[in-house]
């Protein structure tokens, strides 16, 4: 938010700041004078570049008529205040299509370096470019055309000088690759200008433009090839070194756009260097236009901040120039909209301690659809210039240059600006922002400025409001703010009026009736009696010290003004028609850490949209009731029973705690990071996630989930107990079942796992993951659905059936139907532990029902009988192979009585270990012994 209020005195408007005011305000000034060109060519675009040093402004007009429209710079000198235009640059060597003056810089020396990119008439200097230098007296000194320079080079599309050299840049140079780009260096050597260097980066690719913006400080070379494809974007800019002022420059560092996502940016399209600060733009982010600030650091350049346009206009233009002076940076912004359409603007950023703030919009008196002020920027001292190279003051597009004379701060009125107060040390500024400590607030007197005295904690702020606590408001007297009293327990201001309810005498609010009460007990005694209704505003400060609340009876909407938090110890039983509900604007949750019951049949909608649940207590729903959610976060952390009710909720319902019971869950997804006992009938309405934590324990009936059912934790039955079983007890999932790899999944006998979506199994664990007693019922109803198989494929051999064994992974029954189910067997994971080759099904009872199909794809099922119904189709018998295991003395399985049959039997002589267990057991007799033996020999050969 601004504040502070507008003045226009003659050309200037100023945003003046009411106190306090900081980088949230700026002022806005307007031009001092508009410099026009003479020349009253169409499109001559003066102020495609710009330069102020000193006493002087130089604007280049490169479409301007000149010699046969070649191009002309104008020079105005500054005498008594006013700029007066003192010459007009047009070599007679400049051509038709030169652009002279598309790019020019003054030195420290009065020396003006000037870029024509399209010098060169025909054949093989045809656009090849050159750069052109002129002295004090703005004479031609020295043309300087790259030696290597060939046609449609375009050297002078950029220019650059410091001290004795000077960068010339051709983006469209083919050194390396077309368009790949070269920069030139010249050095003055006594009385001329020799080239020294052709500078190229180590990396540079065709069409990287490389040399589209070059600047030059104190033995430094930026160079920007802002067409180069980078890993940030698009552009990059390139750091040179050298060690002195002749020497060689290096490559040292490459520049890309910080801003990750940030594509097509043309990072490195403006480009300014003074000192250590070097200021880089990327006016064409996918995410926004930034300009980057960098600072030299030990021989490195690391980023100090990254500027944007501060009217968050991400289509501005943001950076399609940029000057530095000093700890100042303008940056401008040619296609925003301040006064019409595409007008343009500029900004001046300033080092506030470690920030930069916008302290000045640069903009026009008379602004012009489309002038594109900004873009081109000069800076020096106190006064910015600023192209306009679309103005059409004198023709259409003939351009204007601005003139901005930054006003001076002087906010203790003592005549001095407050820039030299501060260096002069007439003034302290405490905390660093370019600010005299007495013009900040000090409210509480002690001479020290309000913001130096909390950095410094010798005033506290708890409120954070940039005031310190002896200046706040502070009704009880006890030393703390009221608002931070209302922030904190147990002080509240429950009738939102900004005073304490204590300072009030309120504890509890009714809005219906608009009602005070002292407690939340007799808020709902004196609910009215006819409407049985009320809406109750609560602080968590009411709830403390209740026993508890029963709503039965009653239809109350409670507004939380801030998250509820009941506590432990403190039951809460709802009635039909209750609502928690948030103060409109405020994010807010509810705590239950005691416990919480919604009575037999009652219809209670707890939270109102946007409002978080979470119990830690326990939760009770009992039969017929529904507990129904907002569109908040809901988390049950404690134990929930479900007693044949119903959980309600459109988005999310997450369980942590211990589930138990029966009834409906109703939400798009449910995760389960806890233990779930489902004890009757449970129906999943939506998606089931069940986390890598979690347990889901059938205990009872059928856990049916309606959405699907994704299992990264653990499916286990619990059968102790159960008392009267059905035999469609277990899991039903009308959705896709999906499986994680270290997933664990075991059914005992009795429970069946019926699908109707696809079945994604991923688990490699046979231990963790058996499903040797449950019946697998494929339940799809006419479209295909797909079994992941998941066996290793042993053959023909008993060996498969071995649960709990690496690879194993059989099913008691594997039934395709009822109804229509087309079911194609899959093989998309490894699940036998690595060893990689096509995997099978082992079934110990195969059942394909009337009018279903089943696809094998080459895959095989091995089972010890097959029920196939006439009417279903398979797409190929052979894929379905019975194992006879009616070969008594075959103990691996290999449907061959042979030696190493009789070598287990010796191997396992003996009494058994483990009844039951022993496979070279027969007869079954607890023992390995003779009649085994006589067993196998009895048995030798094959089993066919």
């Amino acid at each position: 938010m601004r504040t502070g209020y507008m003045l226009t005195v003659g050309a200037m408007t100023l945003c003046l700041l009411s106190p306090g005011a900081r980088s949230d305000s700026w002022v806005v000034v307007t031009e001092s004078e508009k410099l026009l060109p003479t020349d009253t060519s169409h499109n001559a675009r003066a102020g495609t570049s710009v330069d102020i040093f000193g006493d002087y402004i130089a604007a280049g007009a490169p479409e301007a008529s000149g010699h046969d429209d070649g191009g002309i710079v104008y020079v105005w000198d500054r005498t008594s205040g006013s700029w007066a235009l003192v010459a007009e640059i047009d070599p007679a060597s400049v051509a038709d299509g030169s652009e002279f003056g598309a790019a020019l810089e003054f030195t420290t020396f009065e020396t003006l370096v000037i870029g024509a990119p399209g010098f060169g008439e025909a054949g093989p200097t045809y656009n090849m470019g050159t750069g052109f230098l002129y002295a004090g007296d703005w004479s031609q000194n020295q043309e300087i055309p790259p030696a290597a320079a060939s046609s449609g080079d375009q050297w002078g599309t950029d220019v650059s000088m410091y001290g004795y050299n000077v960068a010339i840049g051709s983006p469209l140079a083919s050194f390396t690759g077309a368009e790949s780009g070269a920069v030139s260096i010249f050095n003055y050597n006594s009385s001329i200008w020799l080239e020294n260097q052709t500078v190229l980066p180590t990396d540079l690719a065709s069409s990287s433009r490389f040399g589209s913006q070059v600047a030059m400080g104190e033995h430094w070379l930026a160079v920007g090839d802002y067409a180069a494809l980078s890993t940030a974007g698009s552009g990059r800019v390139h750091l040179f070194h050298q060690d002195s002022e002749w020497d060689t420059f290096i490559e040292m560092q490459v520049l890309e756009d910080p801003t990750t996502g940030n594509g097509n940016s043309r990072f490195g399209e403006a480009i300014a260097m003074e000192g250590s600060l070097l200021a880089v733009s990327a006016p064409w982010g996918s995410i926004d236009d930034y300009v980057y600030v960098y600072e030299l650091d030990g021989g490195t350049w690391g980023l100090l901040a990254t500027l944007s346009d501060p009217n968050g206009d991400s289509a501005s233009g943001f950076g399609a120039s940029i000057a530095i002076e000093g700890d100042r940076i303008v940056v401008g912004a040619n296609g925003a909209d301040i006064g019409a359409s595409n007008d343009g603007a500029a900004w001046v950023f300033e080092a506030r301690g470690d920030n930069w703030v916008a302290t000045h919009l640069l903009t026009m008196t008379s602004p012009g659809s489309s002038d594109f002020l900004g873009a081109s920027i000069g800076f020096d001292g106190n006064t910015v210039v600023a192209g306009a190279y679309n103005d059409d003051d004198v023709a259409t597009n003939s351009g204007a240059v601005y003139v901005y004379d930054l006003p001076i701060s002087d906010c203790n009125g003592n005549g001095i600006d407050d820039v030299t107060d501060l260096a002069d040390g007439t003034s302290v500024d405490c905390n660093a922002n370019s600010v005299p400590d007495e013009c900040e607030s000090d409210c509480n007197g002690n001479g020290i400025a309000d913001e130096c005295d909390l950095a410094d904690e010798t005033s506290s702020d708890c409120n954070g409001n940039g005031i310190p606590d002896s200046c706040d408001d502070d009704c009880n007297g006890n030393g703390i703010p009221d608002d931070c009293d209302i922030h904190d327990e147990p002080r509240r201001d429950y009738d939102v009026n900004g005073t304490l309810d204590e300072c009030e005498g309120i504890a509890c609010w009714n809005y219906t009736w608009g009602t005070s009460y002292a407690s939340i007990a007799e808020a709902l005694e004196f609910v009215d009696d006819d409407l049985n209704s009320g809406s109750i505003g609560v602080f968590q400060y009411a709830l403390d010290g209740e026993p508890g609340i029963d709503f039965t009876g009653t239809q109350v909407d409670f507004t939380a003004w801030e998250g509820l938090d009941f506590p432990v110890g403190g039951s809460v039983v709802l009635g039909d028609g209750v609502l928690m509900s948030q103060a409109e604007g405020e994010d807010q949750s509810l705590y239950f850490d005691g416990d919480v019951e919604v009575p037999l049949g009652v219809h209670t909608r707890l939270l109102s949209s946007d409002m978080g649940f979470t119990a830690t207590g326990s939760v009770t729903i009992r039969p017929g009731a529904i507990l129904e959610m907002g569109d908040g976060d809901i988390d049950f952390d404690g134990n929930t029973s479900l007693l044949g009710g119903t959980i309600s909720h459109t988005e999310y319902l997450s369980f942590s705690g211990v589930f138990n019971g029966f009834g409906i869950l109703d939400s798009q997804d449910v995760v389960q990071s806890g233990t779930m006992n489902v004890q009757a009938d449970l129906e999943v309405i939506g998606m089931l996630y069940n986390s890598t934590s979690g347990v889901i324990n059938v205990q009872n009936g059928v856990l049916t989930v309606l959405g699907g059912l994704t299992n990264t934790g653990t499916i286990t039955g619990d059968v102790s107990g159960r008392g009267g079983e059905r035999d469609t007890d277990g899991l039903a999932v009308f959705g896709d079942l999906a499986c994680g790899d270290s997933s664990a999944m075991k059914l005992p006998a009795g429970l069946r796992l019926s699908v109707e979506g696809h079945v994604d199994i991923a688990a490699t664990d046979a231990q963790l993951f058996n499903l040797a007693d449950t019946e697998l019922r494929c339940i799809g109803t006419g479209a295909l659905q797909s079994v992941e198989v998941m066996s290793r494929d042993r053959g023909a051999v008993m060996d498969g059936f071995g649960a709990g064994e690496v690879g194993n992974f059989p099913l008691s029954v594997f039934r395709v139907g009822p109804a229509t189910a087309n079911v194609s067997l899959i093989d998309t994971h490894v699940n036998d532990a690595g060893a990689r080759a096509a995997e099978a099904m082992y079934v110990e009872s195969l059942v394909v029902d009337a009018g279903t199909t089943l696809q094998t794809n080459g895959l095989k099922i091995y089972c010890i009988e097959a029920v196939i119904d006439e009417t279903a189709v398979v797409s190929d018998l052979d894929d379905i192979v019975i194992i006879d295991d009616s070969c008594q003395g075959d103990i691996n399985g290999d449907l061959a009585v042979d030696v190493i049959d009789l070598l287990s039997v010796i191997a396992e002589w003996g009494p058994c270990k483990v009844p039951g267990g022993c496979d070279a057991d027969i007869d079954d007799s607890g023992a390995i012994d003779i009649l085994d033996l006589l067993a196998v020999i009895g048995a030798w050969g094959s089993c066919s």
